[in-house]
C-alpha cells in the first residue's frame, strides 16, 4: 500500500524519510519501555529530539526538558532519573512529553490508558487534549470507552481486522443499542 500524509507520499523505509516526515509523525506505544533506552536519563531521552530537530543544547535544552516534564506533572526531581525508577504511568507520561518535544502534526497512539491508574489516565487525557488544542491530530487505538470519548471526535469500530462501524463519538455515546452490539470489539479513534 501507500501512506499519504498531507500532500506527500511517505516512504515505507524510515531511513528514506525526510527529517520533517520524522518530526511530524510520532508513535506513542502501549508499553512506553519500548521507546526508552534504560541506560539513559530522562534528561537525555526527552532532550535528544530537542537537539536533533531544533538544535537545542546546554541550558536551553535542559530548560525545555524541564518545561515538558512540568507540563505532564513530572516536575522536580525527575530529570536525572532513569526509566527503571519510574512507574508504568510515569513512563507513559514521559513518552507523551517526549512526543510533545518534537512539534508533531500526527500522533499514533496504541492503547495509552492500558494498565494505568485512573489519576494517571486523567493526566494523560489532559496532556493529549493539549496536543489537540495545539493543532495536532491523534489516531488512537483504545478499548477504554471513557478515554476514547474524552479524546475522540470520530470512531471506527473493528471486528477481526475489519471496520464494522464508523461515525462520530457523539453517535456512539448516545446510541445504547449500538453500544450493546459493538461491545467487546476494538475501537480506533481519531
Amino acid at each position: 500500500g501507500n501512506v499519504v500524509f498531507g500532500d506527500r507520499s511517505l516512504s515505507p523505509a524510515l531511513e528514506q524519510r525526510s527529517k520533517d516526515d520524522l518530526r511530524e509523525l510520532q508513535m506513542i506505544y502501549q508499553m512506553a519501555d519500548v521507546a526508552m533506552n534504560p541506560r539513559q536519563t530522562i534528561r537525555t531521552i526527552v532532550g535528544r529530539p530537542l537537539e536533533f530537530y531544533f538544535g537545542l543544547r546546554g541550558e536551553a535544552k535542559t530548560k525545555r526538558v524541564q518545561e515538558l516534564l512540568d507540563e505532564i506533572e513530572l516536575g522536580d526531581g525527575f530529570i536525572d532519573r532513569y526509566p527503571a525508577e519510574l512507574s508504568g504511568g510515569q513512563k507513559q507520561m514521559l513518552a507523551v512529553a517526549r512526543a510533545m518535544a518534537e512539534d508533531r502534526q500526527l500522533y499514533l497512539i496504541d492503547e495509552p490508558s492500558k494498565g494505568l491508574a485512573p489519576a494517571i489516565v486523567s493526566t494523560l487525557v489532559w496532556a493529549m487534549k493539549s496536543l489537540k488544542e495545539a493543532g495536532a491530530s491523534i489516531l488512537m487505538v483504545e478499548q477504554n470507552f471513557a478515554m476514547a470519548r474524552a479524546l475522540g471526535d470520530f470512531a471506527a469500530v473493528m471486528d477481526d481486522g475489519r471496520i464494522v462501524w464508523t461515525g462520530t463519538m457523539d453517535e456512539l455515546a448516545t446510541d445504547t443499542a449500538l453500544q450493546e452490539n459493538l461491545m467487546g470489539l476494538s475501537m480506533e479513534v481519531t
